[in-house]
């Protein structure tokens, strides 16, 4: 009865010995699937930037200028004789006096805006 007791005891142990190795494995195994998907990931931020970086020097100025200006395009510069010119109007003294004042006059209306109980109007953001 004592050598059966212990054939019981060492299959159960083996048993479990077995399983416990089984998971080992797993867990190492899922540990090389895990270090591959992450090289998998750089390689793919790498591609992604790369691409990232073509689009960018497609759309640049210096690439759309000679796409226009290369032979085949229908493209061209405007002439000189077709650009408008606009003067800006100069500040005059009465503008900049009339600037002051309102300056002026809001530094005034400051001590009736502590009396007062109503708020200014302000655009509110959408």
């Amino acid at each position: 009865m004592n050598l059966a007791r212990s054939i019981k005891i060492l299959g159960l142990f083996t048993v479990v010995s077995l399983c416990y190795i089984h998971f080992q494995v797993q867990i190492i195994n899922l540990a090389y699937k895990c270090k591959a998907k992450q090289n998998q990931i750089k390689e793919l931020i790498d591609q992604n930037g790369s691409a990232e970086s073509s689009v960018l020097s497609l759309k640049s100025s210096s690439h759309l200028g000679h796409k226009v200006l290369s032979d085949g395009s229908d493209m061209n510069f405007v002439h000189p004789s077709k650009i408008i010119k606009l003067s800006i109007p100069v500040v005059s003294e009465d503008m900049a006096s009339l600037r002051r004042k309102s300056v002026q006059a809001k530094k005034s209306n400051f001590l009736l805006s502590l009396i007062s109980f109503g708020s200014e109007a302000q655009a509110k953001p959408w």
